[in-house]
């Protein structure tokens, strides 16, 4: 009996691992707005074309995501935005890491955030929620 349960067990790992090299996978990020104030930013996907009509809402957050074909590397994220928040412009630019999911949604992101550096003049993108 014993060894039927561990045979069992075997092949329904062997079964599932197959299955969960065969499923799609997808690169995905969120951004999550910690500002009182709508955020704009340009997005891309390495080497992709910038997507530059984002927004994320206070309290909210935007997420992205790309099918990432079987065996090949999760892509990593581009984002710029102006960082000041008065007349001037002063843009930030990062090359960020995405999480490779089973699915598509913000639960999925690798999670990143915008925040007020201090002085509620200058915002910044943080790794977290």
């Amino acid at each position: 009996m014993v060894r039927l349960i561990a045979a069992a067990s075997f092949f329904a790992v062997l079964f599932l691992a197959g299955v969960a090299e065969s499923a799609d996978r997808f690169a995905v990020i969120t951004f999550y707005n910690r500002l009182d104030t709508p955020k704009k930013y340009s997005f891309r996907w390495e080497g992709g074309e910038w997507d530059t009509e984002n927004v994320v809402q206070p309290g909210q957050g935007k997420w992205h995501s790309k099918k990432v074909p079987q065996g090949g590397n999760v892509p990593r994220a581009e984002i710029r935005f102006d960082s000041d928040l008065k007349d001037s412009k002063s843009v930030l630019k990062y090359t960020l890491e995405a999480e490779g999911a089973p699915a598509q949604g913000d639960q999925f992101g690798e999670p990143y955030k915008f925040v007020y550096d201090g002085t509620k003049r200058y915002v910044d993108l943080k790794k977290g929620k």
